[in-house]
């Protein structure tokens, strides 16, 4: 059994492990009981071991893995801030990078701002570039890749739901 309960969390599989970070060990739609704790399992003994937290408490997030760095160096260090804050964003790992897309922060009135903007994390630059725009400002989607291709399942527009949608918005074709 998992040693904490929570909800809004992230789990992952990297190297033959799960992990389940972060999330709200009550249900709070405004995320301030968010938790920073990481919890591994390892299925050959079926043990848990909790491992370094994150900096900083987080629900509500995305989690990726690339490189097995999550497991390698068992510490969170800060990196690159993105160009665009946002959040019900999507985030999904392909080759070498990290791609970003859609979400809506909070501006300074309280009003939630659709972000068509796309962005790519590069971890051996620790650097962000910007992509081309999405057409349609979207929260909340199905991300997938599949043949180095990244697919957009459904979303929120804000007015209405666009399930059952398909798009194709980036095609990587680095090696």
């Amino acid at each position: 059994m998992m040693p904490l309960k929570r909800v809004d969390h992230c789990v992952m599989v990297l190297n033959h492990f799960l992990y389940i970070v972060g999330g709200q060990v009550s249900l709070n739609s405004n995320g301030k009981d968010s938790i920073g704790t990481v919890h591994r399992y390892d299925p050959r003994f079926n043990t848990w071991l909790q491992i370094c937290p994150m900096q900083q408490g987080r629900a509500f997030f995305v989690l990726e893995g690339l490189g097995g760095c999550l497991e390698g160096s068992n510490c969170w260090e800060p990196l690159q801030s993105m160009q665009v804050p946002r959040g019900l964003h999507m985030m999904v790992a392909l080759k070498c990078c990290v791609y970003v897309m859609e979400g809506n922060p909070v501006n300074a009135y309280g009003d939630q701002i659709d972000v068509m903007n796309c962005e790519s994390y590069n971890p051996e630059t620790n650097e962000w570039l910007s992509l081309s725009p999405m057409l349609t400002g979207l929260n909340m989607s199905g991300f997938a890749v599949l043949d180095n291709r990244i697919y957009i399942m459904g979303g929120y527009d804000g007015s209405q739901s666009a399930a059952g949608e398909r798009h194709t918005v980036l095609h990587d074709s680095r090696g």
